[in-house]
């Protein structure tokens, strides 16, 4: 059972389960035999109970029937020509007879009251293998799909984090915020002290004497999280890591047969500093180049907006070594890389790969240091990758090689990978190198560019940070 991110997409799908007989019912009927869809779940879950125009497991109300009826009526075209809608789905495969699939939702059900999860609509049942090329019934292997709502936290305020999911606290946040970018956007002088704005907050920002986080929360949650991901491998079962608020890090500690030990934990943020008075980073560029071309002005902050909240989940941070941190968190945002997430995974995927320093590459890891220990404990770049959740940021089928974040257009499905054999020959070249730098540098992108860049990132983020979330409350 895990948690995914669907984007609007075609499927085969084009089927779903009528509650009142249990058999497949087929799109191209009229549109009002629809209505006994929303019934599914009461008729196939004995734990599940009907009252009040409501659905309930035992005191937990699930689904209101007025809003499936009006879900279904909305969505009735796009479901009958198989297109799944974008949405966060908990899903489960089921393998066997389908006569007993019943206790598969009674397990998601049961997931989705004991984690606060939320359903927002109709159950999709997608069929891998069934009657088109399977006689026998009990190798039917069926993907249940429930779309839910989780709590999604930001963690860039003063107070510690925000629900991205309360529209209420959500939207006096951005009010402010888009206050402060809209003196930007008119070139209107800022009074205010701080660098990015009375309302931002890096999320692992320290206080004024550099000693301690200002936002511990941040730091706690990436602590259990990379607790729960040790006791989940053979090869860190051993590790343990702790953190204080009162210091900076998160500390690791590490044994092995021959050796242990310690090592702190520093964050670092894939989705760009957020804009400052200098509007010299890539979402300032971003508004400046969007007033240029005479773009909507609140719409084009909003977006801003929505760009450094989503990237300021808890999925939006590598964490590094503190010897490595030091010297790589400086390199890293020079040319080619300008603190690009894709072209960062791509020379760790080569230090890993070749267990050694890559010549042309930024990351330049000591034999004597700790994080080097640390790193090797890791077999592959796969194993990476799985470790810390970035399976959204690689294609998987492709040698785990990273999505490049400008070629992309993930909203439309259309995947392109760092070209990783032409960068290793143009660093081979410093002259060519230099110039590819010039020409390549992100800033340069046009606004619509740098907006599918921003939408890649941020999608990416997110669906990170709902498989961490998952492990999360896994562990709880």
């Amino acid at each position: 059972m895990k948690i995914i991110r669907e984007k609007d997409r075609k499927s085969d799908c084009k089927f779903f389960l009528d509650g009142e007989s249990g058999v497949l019912l087929d799109f191209s009927k009229p549109k009002n035999m629809m209505a006994s869809a929303v019934n599914y779940l009461c008729d196939h879950v004995t734990s599940l109970e009907e009252e009040n125009d409501a659905y309930y497991l035992d005191d937990y109300k699930y689904l209101d029937k007025e809003e499936m009826r009006r879900y279904v009526e909305d969505t009735f075209d796009e479901i009958r020509n198989g297109v799944i809608k974008g949405h966060i789905y908990l899903c489960s495969e089921y393998h066997g007879n389908y006569q007993d699939i019943s206790q598969t939702y009674t397990e998601m059900l049961e997931k989705i009251k004991s984690k606060n999860y939320q359903i927002i609509g109709i159950p999709i049942e997608q069929y891998i293998d069934s009657t088109k090329n399977k006689d026998n019934e009990n190798e039917y292997v069926i993907k249940v799909m429930i779309p839910i709502k989780m709590d999604l936290y930001c963690y860039a305020t003063a107070n510690g984090k925000m629900n991205l999911c309360d529209e209420n606290t959500f939207q006096e946040y951005k009010d402010e915020y888009r206050n402060w970018l809209s003196l930007l956007w008119d070139e209107k002088e800022v009074t205010d002290s701080k660098r990015q704005g009375p309302s931002y907050v890096d999320p692992d920002m320290l206080d004024d004497d550099r000693k301690k986080r200002i936002n511990p929360l941040f730091y706690e949650r990436l602590c259990d999280f990379m607790n729960y991901q040790a006791h989940q491998y053979t090869d860190t079962s051993n590790d343990k890591y702790t953190y204080d608020p009162e210091d900076p890090y998160i500390t690791g500690e590490f044994a092995n047969e021959n050796e242990s030990f310690m090592l702190g934990f520093v964050s670092d943020q894939f989705g760009f500093s957020a804009p400052s008075k200098a509007m010299d980073h890539p979402y300032g560029v971003y508004l400046k180049k969007c007033k240029m071309e005479d773009k909507d002005k609140e719409e084009s902050i909003d977006k801003v907006i929505h760009w450094v909240m989503t990237s300021r989940t808890i999925g939006g941070s590598f964490l590094w070594p503190e010897d490595i941190w030091g010297s790589y968190n400086k390199t890293r945002g020079r040319k080619p890389i300008q603190d690009r997430v894709d072209f960062t995974l791509i020379e760790i995927k080569h230090y890993l790969e070749q267990r050694k320093n890559v010549v042309g590459d930024l990351l330049n890891v000591k034999d004597d240091w700790n994080g080097k220990k640390w790193l090797m404990k890791f077999s592959s770049f796969k194993d990476y990758v799985d470790y810390f959740c970035l399976n959204p940021f690689v294609d998987e089928t492709n040698d785990y090689m990273p999505y490049d974040i400008v070629y992309s257009n993930m909203e439309h499905d259309k995947f392109a990978c760092v070209n990783d054999d032409e960068l290793i020959e143009i660093k081979k070249d410093k002259k060519k190198f230099s110039q590819y730098n010039k020409e390549n540098s992100i800033l340069n992108l046009d606004s619509t560019d740098l907006e599918k860049m921003f939408d890649n990132v941020c999608s990416m983020i997110e669906e990170r940070s709902l498989m961490i979330i998952d492990k999360l409350n896994a562990k709880e």
